[in-house]
């Protein structure tokens, strides 16, 4: 007994230990590709404000359908069961009762067609009004799949030249460390005064800051790129290259 609780306790304990890595594991950021094709693609199909505009054009739909039906002709049936008893026959004393079989179960089974022939323009107007309807409700959509594309696209774009920037300024913030060290090395000669390592310090920690923030935009960017795609939240957009090379107005126009 006394082996077997030791073993129980190793295996909680093992287990226990693998949780956080775990969870590590799922928390570790996945970076992925996409063109500007592909956020379009992506944001159609998971959207919810647009699965919401979607909703309103099967709703118009629907109720154009129904509205059509008016002209449609109605039919109405109806089936009833009945049950009578036997008779009795009496003379006017009350006296000579009298049993009269009689038939004791009925039924009754109508059929009713009906079809409106005038109704001064009430059901062609139902109708027009429900085509109305389902016509702004496809307008709403195009509109609002319009909006979220230009608005993904200024953020596709801001990323793009943010992530850029990135690039410059890990440059600037090797080239200044550098720099830095040679001017040390320099001071230690007698060939350079302490203001010039106090001047290259202070731009280097203005690099260092520029950086944070723009770290900070890229991952508010990214924030609101992978909700309104509905990417799973460790998803870590990298804007396509090639997107220099996009006519933006003609794309636009074109997915429009």
């Amino acid at each position: 007994m006394i082996l077997i609780r030791s073993s129980i306790k190793k295996i909680v304990l093992a287990l226990f230990l693998l949780l956080p890595i775990t969870n590590l594991s799922a928390q570790e950021k996945m970076n992925r590709v996409l063109t500007l094709d592909e956020i379009f693609h992506l944001v159609t199909e998971n959207s919810k404000q647009l699965k919401l505009s979607q909703k309103g054009i099967d709703i118009a739909k629907k109720a154009t359908d129904v509205a059509k039906t008016s002209r449609l002709p109605s039919i109405d049936a109806s089936l009833s069961f009945s049950y009578l008893g036997d008779g009795t026959i009496m003379d006017r004393e009350l006296t000579n009762i009298t049993r009269a079989p009689m038939p004791h179960f009925g039924n009754n089974f109508a059929l009713e067609a009906s079809q409106v022939v005038f109704s001064g323009g009430a059901i062609s107007n139902s109708i027009a009004k429900a085509e109305l309807q389902e016509q702004v409700a496809q307008l709403s959509y195009e509109k609002d799949l319009m909006d979220i594309r230009f608005l993904l696209t200024g953020y596709y774009l801001d990323l793009y030249k943010l992530m850029n920037q990135r690039e410059v300024y890990v440059k600037n913030i090797e080239q200044t460390n550098l720099l830095i060290k040679q001017i040390k090395a320099k001071h230690k000669e007698g060939m350079a005064l302490n203001n010039d390592i106090t001047r290259h310090e202070l731009t280097l920690q203005n690099y260092e800051l520029s950086l944070i923030e723009i770290d900070n935009n890229c991952d508010i960017l990214n924030h609101h790129l992978i909700v309104t795609l509905g990417l799973p939240h460790n998803t870590v957009i990298m804007p396509d290259s090639m997107i220099l090379g996009i006519d933006l107005n003609i794309h636009c126009v074109f997915y429009g």
